[in-house]
């Protein structure tokens, strides 16, 4: 269904880059992506609909990251790798893992203080740069009325959900 018919994969995408437009948008847009689907389309994804609406609408400050700086979870997903890389064991006894909790302490400590010293951060991929800035460039445009709020949703549904 989502890799066979383009109208599906677009409103799926749509759906989700809800959680890149401004919150007050987020729920006449919701709206106006069931009503520009097609009858047949429309009955396909009424049960996703259903679910989207009772589950994360009645939240969207919960998961609306258009005014966080860092729109991805990169550094937690980072985090929990090199835990797991410190465990060596996905099933450790108690001991193994105290170990690597104290280890993981004695890292977090010298991180503060790498950071207190001046240190700074890890510079982002270039891919990463260049994708925030072509973010950047359609909330701008957004902002000066150059395009609409279902213009940005549309566009800003490109930088959603691609294969890794």
């Amino acid at each position: 269904m989502y890799l066979d018919n383009l109208m599906i994969r677009c409103v799926i995408r749509q759906m989700m880059a809800l959680a890149l437009v401004p919150e007050q948008y987020v729920q006449s847009l919701f709206v106006d992506l069931g009503e520009e689907l097609n009858d047949d389309v429309r009955e396909e994804l009424a049960n996703l609909f259903k679910y989207f609406n009772d589950q994360w609408m009645r939240q969207i400050s919960m998961w609306n990251v258009c005014e966080v700086l860092d729109k991805t979870n990169n550094f937690s997903e980072g985090y929990n790798h090199r835990f797991k890389r410190r465990i060596h064991n996905s099933h450790p006894n108690i001991w193994a893992f105290i170990d690597s909790i104290r280890k993981e302490v004695d890292t977090v400590h010298d991180i503060i203080i790498q950071i207190n010293s001046g240190m700074r951060p890890r510079t982002k991929r270039p891919k990463s740069r260049i994708v925030e800035q072509r973010m950047k460039e359609l909330y701008d445009r957004f902002h000066n009325n150059q395009i609409t709020v279902h213009d940005l949703l549309r566009r800003l549904s490109f930088f959603v959900a691609h294969a890794k």
